[in-house]
């Protein structure tokens, strides 16, 4: 046997770091439950994902089982507006009978119908939810996969792209689509125009609401309340903004477990950036289980 060539690489430390930490990340990510096939790189909802298996698992197993609980749901029908790569829509296809997702960004909407092409109660569009019909301008962030919007003051980022893709209202769908018990909402700060364009829509169908609402929206609340909504909000404990007392507090909880709520307090939601709050229409309210 004779040698041709050969080369002599040095390892540094930190390559050999990088890789203990890969065969690490592998062997979690091969552990994961997860149906979603097809990620973003150097994006914060894909690394979730690739990690715990499901982005907010948490979240959504809470507000899962308290619909549960407190409804019938599995013959029902959903819409998730800004489903981004299809980690909330493959979520709840395992608990309603169909899911309409919209999502309007062509990455993610191509990422998306392939993540749930085994799934045959997700139906995926490639459509904005807005107040009007027409065709608009989303701003892309270069950072945040899921942060893109039609509003660049949502986004922190340089702007270097946009698209142009077509916008549709809820009251454009009411008489296509039936049955419809829940509306999910992750639209970057756009879930006002959405609602605002799904009025009528609302009032035929009464469905359950989940948004995200930041600090500067809450005239989305407002609405809502004005339509004859409660409103709840998820209370996380001891939410630190310090990191380092965040993780003294996570491992904590390893011992202690971890508790978080569905609170109603009269509609008095506490003034920060909620991911998920959760509006009924005061009518289903009285089926509520303690």
């Amino acid at each position: 046997m004779k040698t041709l060539f050969h080369i002599k690489s040095k390892t540094s430390f930190l390559s050999f770091f990088k890789l203990l930490v890969f065969k690490l990340f592998v062997k979690i990510n091969n552990e994961t439950e997860s149906q979603i096939k097809v990620l973003h790189n150097k994006d914060y909802i894909s690394q979730t994902i690739s990690i715990f298996g499901t982005f907010e698992e948490e979240t959504l197993k809470l507000i899962v089982n308290f619909l549960k609980k407190n409804f019938k749901i599995r013959d029902k029908n959903i819409i998730d507006g800004g489903s981004n790569i299809g980690n909330h829509s493959i979520v709840f296809s395992q608990y309603f009978k169909k899911i309409y997702s919209y999502e309007p960004h062509p990455i993610n909407y191509l990422i998306n119908k392939i993540n749930t092409k085994s799934f045959k109660n997700i139906e995926v569009f490639n459509y904005a939810l807005g107040d009007k019909k027409k065709k608009s301008v989303l701003f892309e962030d270069p950072k945040r996969m899921g942060g893109h919007s039609f509003l660049k003051t949502s986004i922190s980022n340089k702007i270097k792209k946009k698209h142009t893709v077509k916008m549709i209202t809820l009251d454009s769908l009411k008489h296509r689509l039936k049955n419809i018990f829940l509306i999910k909402l992750d639209v970057e700060n756009y879930e006002f125009q959405v609602l605002k364009g799904g009025l009528s829509f609302i009032s035929k169908y009464r469905p359950i609401i989940i948004y995200e609402c930041k600090i500067g929206n809450e005239n989305i609340n407002k609405l809502l309340i004005k339509n004859n909504y409660k409103i709840f909000y998820i209370k996380f404990p001891n939410d630190f903004k310090n990191f380092f007392i965040k993780r003294l507090n996570n491992f904590k909880e390893l011992f202690t477990g971890r508790r978080i709520e569905i609170i109603h307090d009269d509609n008095k939601i506490p003034k920060m950036n909620h991911g998920n709050l959760i509006a009924i229409p005061e009518e289903k309210t009285n089926r509520l289980n303690n």
